[in-house]
């Protein structure tokens, strides 16, 4: 890995661009941004075992916005992604939350 240096322009350039970019698709970054901070502050309720889980999840969350940002450069909605997985019943596929179990039919 090597630094590259830049002028202090492109940093600002930089800034001008993410800025733009969240414009042209504001509610998906910021329905984002609220699904990480409830999150946070939901697992912040556990006091030790929860700032343990906040701090070693924090890689995973902001990774979201990069793929929400990789999605939006190529043009495709921005739409948060999908946290849980989803479960077979019968012949299709029904999405399954962590509150209500999937049963087969």
């Amino acid at each position: 890995m090597k630094l590259k240096v830049v002028p202090a322009s492109r940093g600002l350039q930089w800034a001008q661009q993410g800025i733009r970019l969240c414009l042209s698709q504001p509610l998906g970054f910021v329905s984002l941004l609220g699904m990480i901070a409830t999150l946070v502050m939901l697992l912040l309720g556990f006091q030790i075992l929860g700032l343990v889980l906040v701090v070693i999840a924090m890689p995973l969350l902001w990774m979201s916005f990069m793929l929400a940002t990789r999605r939006v450069m190529a043009g495709e909605r921005s739409r948060p992604p999908k946290p849980l997985p989803t479960a077979r019943t019968g012949s299709s596929w029904a999405p399954c939350t962590a509150w209500v179990p999937c049963w087969s039919r």
